[in-house]
């Protein structure tokens, strides 16, 4: 009998990043419209993630829509337009549905993922006083600017919204999925200043993204934990209130920032289903993974205050300490 070596997990990611590129690039030979572009590209991505997500669960663009009193409108607070909405109908009805377009109650959603080709941040300048430029340095007033800064703004729309209607934030993922993002340097100085935070009006550890994802390149997560001035990597699940971290995968050209996006999806669509932590291993986990990470600390309140951590910063705490036993 013949026996053939098995893969790695490494591997699976690495190649699903690169068929994913692929995709992306190989659409631009027939057109350079941005907006078909745009649209494939998100396209491809809805159709990876039904590849993770079980068949409990559909994949689809669309809002969240929230009703809260009897009244005769039909919505009373709406999400801004979601590019990979992930929902459950098979216990809670749709609101509204058709071909991969949906609007859902919050009730029946379970993660919204912003997809952008590329991801941006930049200084926007103006050379005249305005409210609407509300930093200044020695160049003159400016505002933050991007698709970064717009998927972060869609994204706390979206928390904001399964909020009011009571939901728990670790009972949902929110995410932001990219194709590149050749630019960001300037993420981590938007971040700590404050600014970003302030323009965004995000007051709360919870309104951010779990986790950022630009393919084969970098990886970011949002967590908080204590802060120890001699050894950053301890324990990620004893929150801390008075600090906020931004862990950040150095830039690589394999498969991890994908395959770490992908644990932590994964890891909160097992919760939904009455499962635990542990259930997220093997394949759709982050488990074994020795990447170069950077804590990056900034200030931002935080409720996350719970003696039962989600399954996202456990694989965060793991990693941690194995960074820490490597090293």
């Amino acid at each position: 009998m013949c026996s053939w070596p098995m893969g790695t997990i490494d591997t699976f990611y690495e190649l699903a990043t690169r068929k994913l590129k692929a995709d992306s690039e190989t659409v631009t030979l027939f057109t350079k419209h941005p907006g078909t572009v745009g649209a494939f590209r998100e396209a491809r991505l809805r159709a990876y993630l039904k590849d993770h997500v079980g068949r409990r669960f559909h994949v689809g663009q669309g809002f969240i829509s929230f009703h809260t009193t009897r009244g005769e409108d039909i919505s009373d607070s709406s999400s801004l337009q979601i590019d990979c909405l992930v929902y459950d109908p098979l216990d809670r009805p749709v609101l509204f549905e058709t071909a991969d377009f949906a609007c859902v109650d919050p009730s029946a959603t379970a993660a919204a993922i912003e997809v952008k080709s590329t991801l941006s941040i930049y200084r926007k300048r103006t050379s005249a006083g305005s409210e609407d430029f509300p930093f200044s340095d020695e160049k003159g007033r400016y505002r933050w600017s991007g698709s970064l800064v717009d998927a972060l703004n869609n994204v706390a729309a979206a928390i904001s919204v399964m909020e009011a209607a009571g939901r728990p934030r670790r009972e949902y993922f929110a995410g932001i999925l990219a194709y590149e993002g050749p630019n960001l340097n300037l993420f981590q100085q938007a971040l700590e200043s404050g600014e970003l935070l302030k323009q965004l009006e995000i007051m709360d550890l919870d309104q951010l993204p779990d986790c950022v994802c630009v393919l084969g390149q970098e990886w970011w997560s949002f967590e908080a934990y204590p802060w120890n001035d001699v050894d950053p990597e301890v324990d990620a699940i004893n929150y801390d209130p008075e600090n906020s971290f931004w862990i950040r995968v150095a830039e690589t050209d394999d498969g991890t920032p994908l395959r770490f996006f992908t644990s932590y999806l994964s890891g909160v669509l097992d919760r939904w289903r009455g499962g635990t932590s542990e259930d997220s291993m093997g394949l759709r986990s982050g488990g074994g993974v020795l990447p170069e990470l950077h804590n990056v600390r900034f200030h931002l309140a935080n409720r996350r205050n719970t003696s039962q951590p989600d399954p996202a910063t456990l694989e965060v705490s793991r990693l941690l300490k194995a960074v820490k036993r490597q090293g």
